[in-house]
């Protein structure tokens, strides 16, 4: 039902020996992701603001593309060295694709990366990228290469904080692999409207999109991808760094 994509096509290092360095800030971690040409050769999540000094200093990149939907521009210069090149993604950015939005100046330089990302990996194809990570962003990029726009929704484990701390006595979970359908205790229960929930809300979107575009494939992302792939009974395809892709993507179109 899912396949596994990595990487760009027909490619190789030898090609284009050039370091880059992508930075995803996003709600929950900063990702990171250093390429030797157009090859992953290394991924991060774990990278703190005040280790970006060091991490730059060892990894010494010939430039460097960033997005950020959780810390503002000055913030994050005030911790990288001013010798280093490097380019914010933000709305004044050039990119490789077309935007279709009303609101160009809101949407979110992450959503922005997966579109760019799916349109460098799969041109000429109909994409609907799902971001599962803190929120569950689903983004529309046609063959064409034009973002139309998507929707956004709670993520997982935003959900079970949502029943934790706005009711007065459910417990916070959460996720595991052990899920019923119908839940004989409360625990049970929170962990099937969550999990079959959300499930369920991925598999009509799809439905709903596909009764318009029927070849419309499905691309997910995001660190909840792979625990959301195993249960959902759509064909689609995994790509865990497709932001990470789509930062290089954007950072090659403002080279």
């Amino acid at each position: 039902m899912w396949s596994f994509y990595k990487g760009f096509k027909n490619e190789t290092v030898e090609n284009t020996p050039q370091i880059s360095l992508v930075l995803d800030f996003g709600n929950s971690f900063i990702k990171t992701g250093v390429f030797k040409g157009d090859v992953l050769i290394q991924k991060n999540n774990d990278i703190t603001l005040d280790q970006l000094p060091d991490y730059f200093s060892k990894i010494q990149p010939e430039r460097t593309m960033i997005s950020s939907v959780s810390i503002d521009e000055v913030n994050i210069m005030k911790k990288i060295d001013s010798s280093y090149k490097f380019t914010f993604l933000n709305s004044h950015t050039p990119l490789p694709i077309q935007l279709n939005y009303k609101t160009t100046n809101t949407l979110g330089s992450d959503r922005i990366a997966g579109a760019a990302g799916a349109y460098k990996l799969w041109k000429g194809q109909n994409t609907l990228i799902l971001d599962a990570g803190t929120c569950l962003t689903y983004d529309f990029i046609d063959k064409n290469g034009v973002y139309q726009g998507g929707a956004i929704s709670p993520g997982i484990a935003m959900k079970f904080k949502a029943l934790h701390n706005y009711t007065a006595s459910l417990p916070l979970l959460e996720k595991t692999d052990e899920i019923t359908l119908t839940g004989k205790s409360t625990e049970e229960s929170i962990l099937s409207g969550v999990i079959n929930g959300t499930c369920a809300e991925i598999t009509e979107i799809i439905r709903m999109y596909q009764n318009k575009l029927p070849d419309l494939q499905l691309a997910i992302c995001g660190g909840d991808a792979f625990y959301l792939s195993k249960r959902l009974q759509i064909d689609h395809i995994v790509e865990p760094d497709l932001v990470l892709f789509g930062l290089k993507y954007i950072l090659d179109n403002n080279a």
